[in-house]
């Protein structure tokens, strides 16, 4: 297994570019089952969950094809076919396989999706899922590898207990070509679902009420949805990752092609009271940036995650590494996790490096001490292992990082965007030496590890 080798402490100066939304490209390629025509999808990430999910899809007879670089074609013409032994692998390691139960279901009549994979942050059941479905008329049966759906849609009223994202994502894919009206309420606010609705509306389907905790829509009545064009949003999480890495290294980066600071608005917030300026910035004929300066003193400040509009789960590892460089004559900090319960198993990582970091149930309790030192460390999840970046850029010392599978899911060209800014990074071919390695996490332990070669990356895998 390769791993990353930093040489941290030093600042980041340049400009990245962000690439297109990882949580809003999956459930959007799920809507593609939808139509009968072609779905055009430009500025998709070149991910390994991209390349999974686009597999899972084509497993199940829909065509995939990279027409142009971040542009792909999708068509799903014909009725879908059962998983073949061996392909329930293909979408294994992701969560959003079970994505394809709503819209497939609500086109065909039956669907079958794997059981699904992805981070071990913590419970994420299925039980929102199948309970909507069941609601609008679904049988599902749920078996030792699948999950199977049959039953002709009907729309109905539906509340979800609360707005999770890919309940939310599934229902209004299901509800796209049921028959009748369904109005689904409690649904989350992420920006990643307004834009499945924008695709879902450009494919021509009758909605309305995204951004809200409550839509409408209005269902074909099986009839599938017409043949788009979409550009997916850019990728907030990346935006804030990034943001998060000046923030504890010191420079100015400018974030180019970021989403509306509003999609950020309470992360932005937590990052200008620990002195980080937030600037937009546009230069001619380029689109919309952010430009993140930290030059001055590096405040710690304490935060609570929470769904949309609140701070993102999904950066709260990022902005725990952080918080270990704030000055050390600043109080403790409380970060408060009430998403996922398991979302702190960089913690361990962090201690490795120096990190005066102690957990209690759901809260992470850190002193400051600006800054921590090079260790050899694992990631357990996708986020938590940009946090480890973090901590090596700004670390004194050297750095190494294994299990990079998880960075590679969610993290396009992380070292050519890092390196381009100053930063000492580099992929390293075989497994890391090992200098003071304690046991590795469970979760680090049940990840599959990654079977691309160096610099190889299985981007649409045929089947």
């Amino acid at each position: 297994m390769s791993f990353l080798r930093i040489e941290g402490g030093r600042n980041l100066s340049g400009r990245v570019s962000i690439a297109g939304a990882k949580n809003a490209t999956l459930p959007i390629l799920a809507s593609g089952l939808l139509s009968g025509g072609l779905l055009r999808l430009e500025n998709v990430p070149r991910l390994e969950d991209t390349a999974a999910m686009a597999g899972a899809l084509r497993a199940v007879g829909a065509s995939i094809e990279e027409v142009l670089p971040n542009v792909l074609e999708m068509r799903m013409e014909q009725p879908p076919r059962p998983l073949q032994e061996g392909e329930e692998s293909l979408a294994r390691n992701i969560r959003t396989g079970v994505l394809f139960l709503g819209p497939m279901l609500s086109r065909f009549g039956w669907a079958q999706a794997c059981l699904p994979g992805g981070c071990r942050i913590g419970a994420r059941p299925l039980d929102l899922h199948i309970w909507g479905l069941s609601k609008l008329g679904a049988t599902i049966h749920i078996g030792e590898k699948h999950i199977e759906a049959r039953g002709r849609l009907q729309g109905c009223d539906l509340r979800l207990p609360f707005p999770s994202v890919g309940a939310s994502e599934n229902l209004l894919m299901a509800a796209a070509s049921a028959r009748g009206t369904t109005r689904l309420r409690g649904v989350a606010r992420e920006p990643e679902v307004v834009d499945l609705c924008r695709c879902l509306r450009a494919m021509g389907a009758r909605l309305e009420g995204e951004g809200s905790a409550e839509i409408v829509v209005e269902g074909s009545d099986g009839e599938p949805l017409e043949g788009a064009s979409h550009r997916l949003l850019p990728d907030r999480i990346e935006t804030g990752s990034y943001a998060l890495a000046v923030a504890a290294t010191g420079g100015s980066l400018l974030l180019c092609d970021t989403p509306p600071r509003c999609d950020l608005a309470v992360f932005f917030e937590h990052l200008q009271r620990c002195g980080v300026a937030v600037e937009e910035e546009q230069e001619e004929g380029q689109q919309r940036g952010l430009r993140i300066t930290r030059e001055g003193g590096f405040s710690a400040v304490s935060l609570t995650t929470a769904p949309h509009p609140g701070f993102p789960t999904d950066l709260q590892a990022q902005f725990t590494a952080a918080m270990c460089f704030a000055d050390a004559t600043s109080d403790p900090v409380v970060v408060t996790e009430s998403v996922f319960e398991n979302r702190f198993m960089h913690l361990q990582e962090l201690q490795r490096m120096g990190a005066a970091v102690t957990l209690e149930g759901c809260r992470a309790h850190l002193s400051p001490q600006g800054g921590l030192t090079g260790a050899d460390v694992t990631a357990s999840d996708l986020r938590a292992s940009f946090s480890l970046v973090i901590a090596g850029l700004a670390a004194r010392g050297t750095t190494t990082i294994s299990a990079l599978h998880h960075l590679d899911r969610g993290y396009e060209r992380l070292e050519a965007k890092i390196s381009s800014c100053g930063a000492q990074i580099e992929r390293m071919p075989s497994a890391a030496p090992s200098r003071r390695r304690a046991k590795p996490s469970i979760a680090a332990l049940s990840a599959r590890p990654s079977e691309k070669k160096p610099g190889e990356h299985p981007w649409l895998p045929a089947c």
